[in-house]
């Protein structure tokens, strides 16, 4: 009986900790972030850098003023190889690209799963086919650069004369984030599946939006930050556990790790205008 006693009194102080443990814990569905994370907060002409939380979750937010700075896709360096990583490009290129991210996703055989403009060439077309993964996920699109501005639209409507003309810079992905000023209805908010997302908005012709998340979130709560908090008119998702940010100016990576060790391959760049 005594044995009983001591084993009911040391389970207690066991159970408390318990508790306070699941407490803490970001739980299934939940966001989660690197408490000590610090906002690489910055303005340079044509770009504004900022962050935010949404639904408990950390974003780094990347303003692009078309006025000021170009979107520039890229995929190949100048002997035709694909630049593979974030550092890698940047060393080639430099100069005047005030920040890097992925863009769209690829496939197996490191080569954007679907269209890849780039300087008014296209590099990769249109991709309109059917297949399992978030970039077949429909509605999926395009965001693209022309002469009067930037643009997301979906894919089947691309090639039309009134969009197709003129794009300099495009990159096909999926699903659409936000259609029309509203969350894509097939993005479900109690989803459990987490991870680092980064994205693309378009609020007016010449204001784009790049958003990483600091930690997992789900799609539906980053869809929900360009409509809520950005007020987006369209949004497009880029990629998942690959995607990394990388801002020159303050020298850092976000997040600071990649959750997927693989290589990149098509890229975007906030470039400023000469």
């Amino acid at each position: 009986m005594r044995s009983c006693l001591l084993n009911a009194k040391l389970l207690l102080p066991l159970g408390a900790l318990l508790l306070l443990s699941c407490g803490n814990s970001a739980g299934p569905g939940k966001a989660s972030q690197r408490p000590d994370f610090v906002c690489p907060a910055y303005a340079v002409e044509g770009l504004e850098v900022t962050c935010l939380t949404h639904h408990e979750a950390t974003y780094v937010v990347l303003r692009v003023d078309l006025k000021a700075a170009l979107v520039k896709t890229l995929w190949k360096d100048s002997a035709g190889a694909p630049y593979r990583s974030l550092d890698e490009a940047y060393r080639q290129t430099g100069g005047d690209l005030l920040a890097l991210t992925n863009a769209g996703i690829y496939s197996e055989g490191h080569t954007p799963e679907g269209l890849h403009v780039e300087g008014g060439v296209t590099l990769s077309p249109i991709n309109l086919n059917a297949g399992e993964g978030n970039f077949y996920w429909r509605p999926n699109g395009v965001f693209y650069v022309a002469g009067d501005g930037a643009g997301i639209v979906e894919s089947g409507k691309f090639n039309s004369p009134s969009v197709r003309e003129g794009v300099r810079e495009a990159t096909q992905s999926g699903p659409l984030l936000v259609i029309d000023g509203e969350v894509n209805q097939s993005l479900k908010p109690d989803s459990q599946s987490l991870y680092v997302r980064n994205g693309i908005g378009v609020k007016s012709p010449g204001e784009v939006y790049v958003v990483i998340s600091e930690g997992e979130v789900s799609l539906y709560d980053f869809a929900s930050v360009f409509k809520e908090r950005l007020h987006c008119r369209d949004a497009l998702y880029l990629d998942g556990c690959v995607s990394q940010m990388y801002l020159p100016a303050r020298g850092v990576h976000i997040p600071e790790q990649r959750r997927c060790n693989k290589e990149l391959v098509g890229l975007l760049g906030v470039v400023k205008r000469k």
